[in-house]
């Protein structure tokens, strides 16, 4: 009842509005204004939740929240949010207080033979969403952590009818989490002729609706690509896509980070650079800082911005949600963030890529039998 309350209220904001975030503090400042201006009730779905000085700043809005009388649940993934389960946290005040907290597939002392589980390591809660009174979505790349501070992130703020989707995606993942599946079935609802849409993946044969998405519009790429991920690990498919985009003709363009907060995952992007290059994919690293963003901007008709990374683990493995947009000013701007950043990223060139030490090489090379996973 309070799902299809909530998902009305949403309905009736009609006007679809949004502002995008280019950089983690940016957004965290958002965030933590519309808590603090919250009436009703705040949902929270994070991968990354981190009990540093960061996570402690969204832990004192939302008791302070709760003391107004707003409803507040919390679902937290247990790997990426680890330490909120393992470390010297104490959520007792946040339960004392009314706030309901719920953990994707946790691994706690008493069970720790989880940890030999495919589905503790690969099946995660990979999405980033914030509700704020049921009418108010953020999502994007954004975790709570401080040392993500000066990363340079794409996120989003959007009011209107979709967020209605972002209310009941975010309902049914907590509802499933509460009764401790791990694997729950999926359901993407599109809101009828909007140019806007929120979609969720799910590990399940025919629920990948992001990773089906990415490939059909792809497919009718006509003069561009534009994509930005920290880790790139495409799938067969998807890499046969951009390669026969290129052959048709289509600027196909990625923005990857200099530097890399995963080094493993790293080496497995790389080990894809020459391959892409040689089909005239355009490779970008950006300099300044860690890039987590992951947007995709595609003929000036279509754009992306949400959680899920352009590799296996997020296409086919975690549980993620994206917002997708046909609407021409929100493809504009996505865009626009898009070239800022590539001005800031020294293109790969192919040759010179040829020339990186042997022993670089022989490192990307070994990654290659765990591609799958990663």
């Amino acid at each position: 009842m309070r799902c299809a309350t909530i998902a009305k209220k949403a309905f009736m904001v009609t006007k679809t509005e949004w502002q995008l975030y280019s950089s983690s503090q940016e957004a965290w400042g958002a965030m933590l204004s519309a808590i603090n201006k919250a009436e009703h009730t705040i949902d929270i779905e994070q991968y990354i939740f981190t009990t540093d000085e960061t996570g402690q700043r969204f832990i004192a809005a939302l008791l302070a929240a709760r003391q107004r009388g707003v409803k507040v649940r919390i679902l937290c993934d247990s790997v990426g949010s680890e330490g909120m389960v393992f470390d010297d946290f104490d959520e007792q005040p946040l339960l004392d207080a009314g706030i309901e907290i719920v953990f994707f597939s946790p691994a706690r002392f008493w069970n720790l033979w989880k940890i030999f589980r495919f589905s503790l390591w690969l099946l995660r809660d990979h999405s980033k969403i914030l509700i704020i009174d049921g009418h108010t979505g953020f999502t994007g790349g954004v975790g709570i952590r401080a040392d993500m501070v000066s990363w340079r992130d794409s996120h989003v703020c959007i009011t209107g009818p979709v967020v209605s989707a972002m209310v009941e995606a975010f309902e049914r993942m907590w509802q499933q989490v509460s009764r401790g599946r791990r694997i729950i079935g999926g359901f993407s609802r599109f809101v009828p002729d909007s140019a806007f849409q929120f979609v969720m993946n799910f590990p399940k044969p025919h629920q990948r609706y992001i990773y089906y998405a990415f490939l059909a519009a792809i497919k009718s790429a006509q003069k561009y690509i534009y994509l930005t991920t920290p880790y790139f690990i495409p799938t067969r498919r998807f890499s046969r896509a951009l390669k026969k985009a290129v052959a048709r003709g289509v600027d196909v363009r990625l923005i990857v980070p200099r530097y890399n907060d995963h080094q493993i995952v790293d080496l497995a992007s790389r080990s894809y650079y020459t391959v892409a290059l040689r089909a005239g994919i355009r490779i970008f690293r950006y300099a300044p800082s860690m890039i987590h963003g992951k947007i995709a901007v595609i003929d000036d008709c279509w754009a992306s911005v949400g959680s899920a990374n352009l590799d296996n683990l997020s296409f086919l493995l975690n549980y993620e949600g994206n917002l997708f947009s046909t609407d021409a000013t929100f493809v504009g701007e996505t865009c626009a963030q898009f070239e800022e950043l590539l001005g800031e990223s020294p293109e790969v060139l192919l040759g010179e890529w040829k020339k990186r030490p042997f022993h670089q090489k022989f490192l990307e090379a070994l990654t290659w039998p765990f591609h799958r996973l990663l």
